[in-house]
């Protein structure tokens, strides 16, 4: 390698051993910060199971259950609290009715748009 400054040259020389010492500590970081990540979401997973886990225990203990419900407009899901022994839907999140509204609005947004074009 040669580096020139105002009319002087030096030349340097950067050894074979050097390069391959600065390339293995970058693949060892490199490594490092993907095993981090790896534990990381191992642990988010875990935490994530205890708590599904301990919410299932409350609602079996309530006689509620969670439903995933999806809507056909929105192509969206939404959650419904259900009383296990009547089947009445307790609670949505969020409510079917805003989301049917939501979905109203956006289609005539869209009908606004294209009879402008």
């Amino acid at each position: 390698m040669r580096i020139e400054s105002q009319g002087q040259s030096i030349e340097t020389t950067t050894s074979s051993k050097t390069m391959n010492t600065i390339t293995n500590n970058q693949n060892h970081k490199h490594t490092v910060e993907q095993n981090v990540q790896e534990e990381e979401q191992l642990v988010s997973k875990v935490k994530m199971h205890q708590v599904v886990d301990s919410l299932n225990e409350i609602f079996e203990i309530n006689n509620k259950s969670l439903k995933f419900v999806y809507h056909d407009g929105l192509k969206e899901y939404y959650v419904q609290l259900v009383n296990s022994e009547t089947d009445e839907v307790v609670k949505e999140i969020p409510q079917k009715k805003l989301l049917d509204a939501y979905y109203e609005m956006q289609k005539l947004v869209g009908m606004i748009v294209d009879e402008k074009r």
